[in-house]
């Protein structure tokens, strides 16, 4: 089954159910014995692919999400990647940024 589609079906009703307990740089490290690095996300909108559309219970073409992830290993090979889309209203992401003083030279 679509990774997509499998994400799609723990989401249901406006509320997420979280499968997985651990971090998943953990994760990543279990499944496949080495350690991330380094991992770029790319995050960008379109139109809500008609296949998942139907299992998201959304209509194809309505605004989405979609977050590209990839994982590379020590040596900065390509050995993971994931596509998550989400539709309208399904996901958030907040990041924290602090300013750190350096001292002057």
């Amino acid at each position: 089954m679509d990774r997509d589609l499998r994400a799609a079906k723990i989401f249901r009703g406006g509320e997420t159910q979280r499968p997985f307990p651990q971090p998943v740089h953990k994760q990543i490290a279990k499944m496949y014995g080495q350690t991330t690095e380094p991992a770029q996300m790319e995050i960008f909108a379109r139109g809500m692919p008609a296949p998942l559309a139907k299992a998201l219970q959304v209509k194809a073409g309505s605004p989405a999400l979609t977050v590209v992830r990839r994982y590379c290993g020590a040596s900065e090979e390509l050995f993971e990647v994931t596509v998550t889309t989400h539709p309208e209203g399904r996901y958030s992401y907040t990041m924290v940024m602090r300013r750190s003083l350096r001292p002057r030279v």
